[in-house]
């Protein structure tokens, strides 16, 4: 049993940038939720997400409007309350009392292709006899090479307790980075139906 929630925040519409220490909240953004072996479904960001006992939660945030060159990945996960009620840290680390385990903070890696130029110093030259439309008319070219870079896909994975039963209100604190040196951190508080579905 597993909940996958993408969260889709449009990079092109964020507020001016936070930092780690006072991120910049924003509105609960939609996210495509799929759970168990079902298709993805698009939710709007007030939709509270059930999980069945011991339900194992993957939380990834994407660009949704498919900017490759700005990357984000969540950062934390901050229980506000659990049931109406807050928590303190020695709930969290109790089995019997807290509504998630010890999240882990991983990245699944993986390429993606692409093609450059070598270099080469491109002439005009004819076309070969193998171009059967072209053969002999001027040509010019560079040569390619393809290679796959390396692409993170950093997300935060935790189990739901069976042990207890509520709503569960967090807060998630993300990071995003156009520059790739540089992360703006940003944070909003969705839902979770612990022990729920």
């Amino acid at each position: 049993m597993t909940t996958q929630i993408t969260f889709l925040v449009d990079s092109t519409k964020l507020p001016s940038a936070g930092t780690i220490a006072n991120p910049t909240f924003i509105v609960h953004p939609q996210f495509s939720l799929q759970q168990d072996a079902s298709p993805p479904v698009t939710q709007t960001g007030d939709y509270v997400v059930n999980l069945k006992p011991n339900e194992q939660v993957i939380l990834r945030v994407v660009d949704s409007n498919g900017v490759v060159t700005t990357r984000m990945a969540p950062y934390a996960v901050i229980v506000n309350t659990f049931k109406g009620e807050p928590l303190g840290d020695g709930d969290m680390t109790n089995p019997a009392t807290r509504p998630i385990n010890i999240p882990e903070f991983d990245e699944e890696r993986g390429g993606v292709p692409y093609m450059a130029y070598t270099g080469g110093t491109p002439a005009w030259g004819p076309a070969p006899s193998s171009f059967s439309n072209w053969s002999g008319k001027p040509m010019i070219a560079d040569s390619l090479s393809a290679s796959n870079a390396t692409i993170y896909d950093p997300f935060i994975q935790f189990e739901g307790s069976s042990n207890v039963t509520g709503l569960l209100e967090y807060g998630l604190v993300f990071g995003v980075t156009k520059d790739g040196s540089s992360i703006a951190y940003y944070a909003f508080d969705p839902k979770l139906g612990i022990n729920s579905r």
